[in-house]
């Protein structure tokens, strides 16, 4: 009964070993796809009815797989980029500015959350910063616009996650702008004066930010509304 019990147990330790190395196998080809594929854009060799394929390849690779580290999925392509904070995670992808140029290039941004992928920007010219947690659900997203070789703006927005819904909300209060600040309402982006913004400093989890606009500091406050508004005043 005992050698029976044995032959069993024997078996049934290699058809887990089988299935071990099946699943293993099956997820290193998938990798391998995945890393093909990225390596053919990183290099300027795909077309634009491509790109959100290829996008959408990696999003389902993601959501199917949430055991893979930050570290597998940055090593698809150098231009991936993975931001997390506890259970929420942002990738970012922004093509290679060597065969894109460095404001014709395009960026991708997707959260994943509860096992799926939800795609917050396609196409468009923005490069993460910061993201801060503010509450349960709530997180702050600073953003930096490279769109125009010459200038560059910011975005300020945050996504609250409801149950399974995923909500997005600009946050620059654009009423009574300071200086030579303009608000893009189309892009939702801020600029001034023709000129360069940079984030310098982010403090008090996000309630106050200060900024660089030319030579200049200034200093967004966080408002009742979680509006951010720019301070008349150099801190």
């Amino acid at each position: 009964m005992k050698k029976i019990i044995a032959v069993v147990l024997f078996i049934c330790l290699i058809g887990i070993g089988i299935y071990v190395y099946i699943n293993s196998s099956s997820k290193q080809g998938q990798d391998s796809d995945i890393q093909l594929l990225f390596n053919r854009w990183d290099n300027g060799e795909v077309e634009d009815s491509e790109k959100m394929k290829i996008i959408e390849v990696l999003m389902d690779y993601v959501s199917k797989n949430p055991q893979a580290s930050n570290e597998d999925l940055q090593a698809i392509s150098n231009n991936i980029l993975v931001f997390v904070i506890e259970d929420f995670k942002m990738i970012q992808y922004i093509e290679n500015p060597e065969f894109y140029g460095s404001s014709g290039r395009e960026s991708y941004h997707f959260i994943v959350f509860k096992g799926e992928s939800k795609m917050i920007d396609s196409k468009g010219s923005m490069r993460i910063d910061e993201i801060i947690k503010r509450e349960d659900n709530l997180y702050f997203v600073f953003a930096t616009d490279y769109r125009v070789s010459n200038i560059t703006g910011v975005q300020l927005f945050n996504i609250e996650i409801d149950d399974d819904t995923l909500n997005l909300n600009h946050i620059i209060n654009k009423e009574g702008l300071v200086e030579k600040f303009v608000y893009d309402d189309v892009s939702n982006i801020l600029y001034y004066d023709n000129g360069h913004i940079y984030f310098k400093e982010i403090t008090d989890n996000g309630n106050e930010v200060l900024i660089t606009a030319g030579d200049t500091d200034f200093l967004m406050r966080l408002d009742e509304d979680e509006h951010y508004y720019i301070s008349p005043t150099t801190p």
